[in-house]
């Protein structure tokens, strides 16, 4: 059954085993998204995260990559081309003016595909200083709109998250889909 969350629906049908993919902010492959990239036959996937715990951790997953290489870094600053470029969870993490600059440098890196992923949270929630790793604090929100007029494909799904607030309350909210082809 597919869901929200099936990566599927958003990369396409892509011949995979042909396609070198970029993987920026990948975590430690533990969501129920991220953890689909271990499925794709890619010919070569790159794997890049700041936190080195992460990178650690993603090293022992399976992967049906012909070729994966693993790099602890700065998702801001890659280098090279690659056919299709996924980023789950985030653009929240950067400031407005840090985003908007990352997703420039993006669509000039990817040759056939560009999917992101990132939640859809209410203005006056902001997820800061709950995690051990800082590069996780939410420095911004987008909106469907923002994307549609960068000329992204956007499908917004709400109601998939969960979250508790600092006073207690709990709040919910959805998740974006942005891609784009080349």
């Amino acid at each position: 059954m597919r869901n929200h969350f099936d990566l599927g629906l958003h990369i396409g049908d892509l011949d995979h085993k042909k396609l070198t993919c970029l993987d920026l902010g990948c975590g430690p492959y533990g969501s129920v998204v991220a953890a689909q990239m271990c499925d794709y036959p890619w010919k070569e996937l790159t794997s890049v995260d700041g936190h080195k715990e992460s990178i650690a951790e993603a090293k022992e997953k399976k992967f049906k990559a012909k070729k994966h290489k693993f790099i602890v870094g700065d998702v801001r600053k890659f280098t090279g081309k690659f056919d299709v470029i996924v980023s789950f969870d985030v653009l929240e993490h950067m400031t407005k003016e840090d985003g908007h600059k990352w997703i420039k440098r993006l669509e000039e890196r990817a040759k056939k595909k560009l999917v992101l992923l990132f939640p859809v949270e209410p203005a006056d929630f902001h997820r800061k200083n709950t995690w051990d790793n800082p590069l996780q604090d939410h420095l911004s929100h987008w909106k469907i709109h923002e994307l549609k007029q960068l000329g992204f494909e956007t499908t917004e799904y709400f109601g998939t998250h969960m979250e508790e607030k600092p006073d207690g309350s709990t709040v919910s909210f959805g998740c974006l889909w942005a891609t784009k082809s080349f």
